[in-house]
């Protein structure tokens, strides 16, 4: 098994991607401060759970966005892993981009501006 160091820090997450999806393992590495992430929460049963995770990623100027959630219709629970390898594999390019659900909007526009106070002379912000 292969540790993905960022910076002298082992990030569990981004080796925990790289070991599943090992053809992509140099594109998920990014340098420390070019990437942020937010998690979705939904009230459920009287507290607040994960359902979901925002990303942006600068590459080169422009900050690409992207999202996964989980199904709730279905049952689905949301695992942290899994939802940032969904969520960086649409902004690779890797599976193709889907529309954003009426639910999180919102909070993907909050976040879009977050991501350009966060990347200093950023010009654009796509949604992935």
């Amino acid at each position: 098994m292969s540790v993905i160091e960022n910076f002298g820090k082992i990030d569990a997450t981004r080796q925990y991607v790289a070991i599943l999806n090992a053809n992509h393992a140099e594109d998920i590495r990014s340098p420390k401060n070019k990437e942020i992430f937010e998690y979705v929460k939904e009230r459920r049963k009287g507290r607040f759970e994960k359902v979901g995770v925002i990303i942006g990623v600068d590459v080169g100027g422009i900050v690409k966005v992207s999202f996964s959630k989980c199904n709730d219709s279905v049952g689905d629970k949301f695992n942290v892993f899994e939802g940032m390898k969904i969520a960086r594999d649409r902004i690779l390019g890797v599976t193709k981009p889907v529309e954003v659900p009426l639910c999180m909007e919102r909070q993907i526009r909050q976040f879009c501006s977050r991501a350009f106070r966060y990347f200093k002379g950023v010009k654009k912000v796509e949604i992935v």
